[in-house]
């Protein structure tokens, strides 16, 4: 069930993307280029603010975790609750959130391929939970990053 959850995200991410860069591509012209270089922008802008961008070092916290998700993904919507739960246990855990169609360039450059995926990003590295999963698993690996 996971797998086929996993698949069905995937491949709504790429119809989805395939969509928008049809209509990017035919809508885009003069004023819509600066729009989406201001877009663009501003997305960089917030990366880098955020400390989320590939080089960008982690925070004074020890641990960031970047919740990939989308509005419309029913496992997304099942890890709310878990991620609240997590941000309460782990206050000195920084936790951002990445909607993947607003921010379409971050979740490039993540390589987000199925959602949700959680990046848990320290100073030594990143490690990937890709997939909803139990509340048990989420903290195991958020201990295991910490350590």
């Amino acid at each position: 069930m996971k797998t086929w959850t996993t698949v069905l995200c995937a491949l709504a991410m790429l119809l989805l993307c395939a969509c928008e860069k049809t209509n990017n591509a035919n809508s885009q012209k003069s004023t819509s280029t600066n729009a989406s270089a201001a877009t663009s922008a501003s997305v960089q802008a917030s990366v880098k603010d955020a400390s989320v961008s590939a080089d960008a070092p982690v925070t004074d916290a020890k641990l960031t975790v970047i919740d990939f998700y989308a509005t419309w993904c029913g496992p997304c919507k099942t890890m709310t609750p878990i991620v609240e739960k997590m941000k309460a246990k782990f206050p000195n855990v920084e936790f951002k959130k990445v909607d993947i169609d607003q921010e379409q360039e971050m979740a490039m450059q993540y390589q987000i391929d199925a959602v949700p995926t959680f990046i848990l990003k320290t100073d030594k590295g990143e490690e990937r939970l890709v997939g909803a999963c139990s509340e048990a698993e989420f903290e195991a690996a958020i201990k295991k990053a910490l350590q």
